[in-house]
Formats: C-alpha cells, sequence, structure tokens
C-alpha cells in the first residue's frame, strides 16, 4: 500500500488501517481546525503521523475519533499552533483522539509527557478512551519581575540583617 495523506472533516467508513508512512489529520487543509470521525476502529501502523492541530488564539482543536478501538502502535504525534500566542480556551484539557479504547502511545510521547506546541507547554495523558492534552500554566511576565523583586528584596534583607550582626 502506497502512503497517503488522509484530510478532513467528513465521516470515514470502512476499516481505518492506516498503512506506514501515511498521515493522518484532521480539518480540510493546514489552517482549519476540524474533526475527522471513523465509523469503525482506527489503527496506526508504526510510521503513521496523527498530524493534528490546535489555535491557541481561538481556543480549538482538531480531534480525530473512532466508533472503535484506537490502536496507536508506534504512530507519531505531529501538533502545530496555527494561532499566535499563549492558550485561549475554556477548558485546559481536552481531548485529541477519542475511540472506544486507546491502545499504544505515540513514539517517545509516554503518559506525563510535555509536548511543546508553539509557545504553550501541555502535559499528554492516554486514558481509557482518550488522548488528552492539558495546558501548563505558564506565570505572566510580571509575575516574573514580581517574584524577582522579592528574592532582592529578601537577599538585601539578610545581606542587613548580616551587616547588623558583625557591627
Amino acid at each position: 500500500a502506497l502512503p497517503l495523506l488522509l484530510r478532513g472533516a467528513g465521516n470515514v467508513t470502512g476499516a481505518g488501517n492506516v498503512g506506514a508512512g501515511s498521515t493522518v489529520a484532521a480539518g480540510v487543509d493546514a489552517s482549519t481546525i476540524g474533526t475527522l470521525p471513523f465509523s469503525s476502529p482506527l489503527t496506526g501502523a508504526s510510521g503513521v503521523t496523527f498530524s493534528l492541530k490546535l489555535d491557541s488564539t481561538t481556543g480549538t482543536f482538531d480531534l480525530l475519533t473512532a466508533a472503535g478501538a484506537v490502536a496507536l502502535g508506534s504512530s507519531t504525534l505531529s501538533l502545530t499552533d496555527i494561532g499566535s500566542g499563549s492558550w485561549n480556551g475554556t477548558t485546559n484539557a481536552f481531548s485529541i483522539v477519542h475511540g472506544s479504547s486507546i491502545s499504544g502511545t505515540f513514539t517517545g510521547l509516554a503518559d506525563g509527557s510535555t509536548v511543546n506546541v508553539g509557545s504553550n507547554a501541555f502535559t499528554l495523558n492516554y486514558t481509557g478512551t482518550d488522548v488528552i492534552l492539558t495546558a501548563i500554566a505558564i506565570p505572566e511576565p510580571s509575575t516574573y519581575a514580581a517574584m524577582i523583586g522579592a528574592l532582592v528584596l529578601a537577599g538585601a534583607a539578610w545581606n542587613r540583617r548580616r551587616s547588623s550582626v558583625r557591627a
């Protein structure tokens, strides 16, 4: 079987056996968020790439779903951010793959791995039925400034105390 690019937002019927070297992607193109449902189990062979997107600006994301089990095998996950900036979703945890069960993991991404997408970091988790991304909160720059300021003040107070003890 030849490698193929399976992209779209319609319902895929029939066997969802995706061959090595192929790419499965949701959305009608590389800049559109979408859901790609399979009406059968979805099996990814070793060497398959699941190419999914999120939009940090709108807080939306691609989703692959299967009516049956999803077998990730040793497939690869490719995530891109088509937005710009910090994650702006109404939820910080969302599913990117859903099936009646999930088996296997993406290559190099064990449960609890950190995945960087654009300027955002997510924790990747495999549940019984989903592959979930959870946004990792990144402190605002003002938080860093406050933390540095507090450390400087603490250091100055400690230094002043040491000086007064010596005198």
